[in-house]
């Protein structure tokens, strides 16, 4: 009987064959999750407890794999009373803004290429005089998450020195960054 059920799983090669093109997942893995699939389903087949046809295992192979080619991220309501939550993203992005980002990144464009001189440019010559001006600074570096910000600040400015933290603010600051650790990156000394 074991055998029996056995026999009803399917191979990768036939489940991929029925995996929509439109799938944006990369192929290997799709290859795991059919794979991974597979294994749970032989299981079942080994316990003599398996109760589909290979139609139906192949189908419903499919169907995980559609699932899981949507995002997982999805538009919530931000009901807390904290504006900037690190939880959910941060400050939302305004959809003029996304329309103009979208546009640049349709095709090459040029980051690090200076097209007056025809070299190789900074990817922050795009943005420094604006940031100049709107922080008061002489120059800037703009990041995209705080830890980055305190790393390179800290690096720049107290390489080999000491850094003075509070017991209250020896916090997370982005995922399981912590404060401590950015500090010994920044190759600073914490007091």
């Amino acid at each position: 009987m074991i055998g029996k059920q056995l026999k009803e799983l399917p191979s990768v090669s036939q489940v991929m064959l029925e995996i929509n093109d439109n799938i944006s997942l990369h192929i290997r893995y799709i290859k795991y999750i059919i794979n991974s699939e597979i294994k749970l389903y032989r299981k079942l087949a080994k316990n003599n407890v398996l109760e589909y046809k290979r139609r139906d295992i192949i189908n419903k192979i499919v169907q995980e794999v559609e699932s899981l080619d949507k995002s997982s991220i999805k538009n919530i309501i931000n009901g807390t009373g904290i504006v900037l939550h690190t939880g959910f993203g941060r400050a939302p992005i305004s959809k003029k803004i996304i329309q103009r980002v979208a546009a640049k990144l349709d095709g090459y464009i040029n980051l690090e290429f200076d097209l007056i001189s025809g070299k190789r440019g900074q990817r922050q010559d795009h943005l420094f005089r604006m940031s100049n001006v709107i922080f008061g600074s002489q120059a800037s570096l703009l990041v995209n998450n705080n830890a980055s910000a305190v790393l390179l600040s800290l690096n720049s400015l107290a390489e080999g020195k000491d850094v003075i933290v509070s017991r209250g603010q020896e916090v997370e600051i982005g995922g399981s960054f912590r404060i401590p650790d950015i500090i010994q990156k920044s190759h600073s000394k914490l007091v």
